[in-house]
């Protein structure tokens, strides 16, 4: 996790003041909105190219990521937050096959493993879905922890999402890796696929008002995506995001320990 953070997050920070500067934002700098001008594109001289295109130039680089998420995963708890039994099928849905959960930018699937594993009374591995770039799809083949059945499925999320009307799509560790404007295009996608009574899961951090000592780790995470033009947000934060989607923000999923112990944001088409 250490070289990860330090090749994402650490070095484009080295010059940060030499970033400022060449934006013309000293004396009044603003938080980084734009992704192909970050710092990661500053510090890797490749202004134009999104952070996640220069990971992919160098599959160790990549692999080195990919693996850092796992870590994440581990720290940040990916369970006692929503409740998946609630995606339970019908007997209806199921012979339809209703797809009940995907995976929006699932990685190597350790979060949507470890899910499975947590309901496998209620979630059927044949009904979930993981998507991902085709590189990192391949990656997840050597998940072991990730059930075969598991549909895999090369998908680039600022494009239309082609599986339509599933019970839920989450996105962990996503949508604060952008800015406003670009997480807003990706739930757009969402939302023309989502039927009314899909449900949308941000798994992501949800900011108090006014951070303090105990928000420590988040304050470092909402650091270190700035490298990409991300940053995390409050919960009248996300529900602005979700209004500009034509999506509603419905209920904040907590568990206890603070902004640094995850939370799930649930959201569904506007009524």
């Amino acid at each position: 996790m250490f070289l990860a953070a330090y090749e994402h997050v650490l070095s484009p920070f080295h010059n940060f003041d030499e970033y400022l500067s060449k934006r013309g934002q000293l004396p009044h700098a603003r938080e980084p909105d734009d992704p192909l001008r970050c710092p990661m594109t500053y510090y890797h001289d490749q202004d134009g190219v999104s952070p996640w295109s220069i990971m992919e130039q160098d599959p160790n680089r990549m692999r080195d990521f990919q693996l850092a998420m796992t870590v994440f995963n581990q720290a940040v708890p990916v369970l006692g937050t929503f409740d998946y039994r609630l995606l339970r099928n019908s007997p209806d849905e199921e012979r339809d096959g209703r797809v009940q959960l995907v995976d929006v930018g699932g990685g190597r699937g350790t979060v949507l493993g470890e899910i499975l594993a947590a309901f496998g009374d209620s979630l059927k591995a044949e009904t979930c879905v993981l998507q991902d770039k085709p590189g990192v799809i391949e990656l997840s083949r050597r998940n072991r922890a990730l059930p075969g059945a598991v549909r895999r499925m090369n998908h680039d999320f600022f494009t239309e999402q082609p599986v339509k009307g599933a019970k839920a799509y989450v996105m962990r560790a996503i949508i604060h890796d952008w800015p406003d404007a670009t997480c807003v295009n990706i739930l757009t996608h969402l939302a023309a696929a989502m039927a009314p009574d899909s449900r949308l899961l941000i798994c992501d951090a949800v900011l108090p008002p006014r951070l303090g000592e105990d928000n420590f780790f988040v304050a470092i995470v909402d650091h270190a995506v700035m490298a990409l033009a991300g940053k995390e947000r409050t919960e009248r934060g996300f529900s602005d995001l979700l209004h500009q989607a034509g999506l509603e923000l419905v209920r904040v999923w907590r568990v206890s320990g603070g902004a640094q112990a995850g939370a799930c944001v649930e959201g569904r088409l506007k009524r």
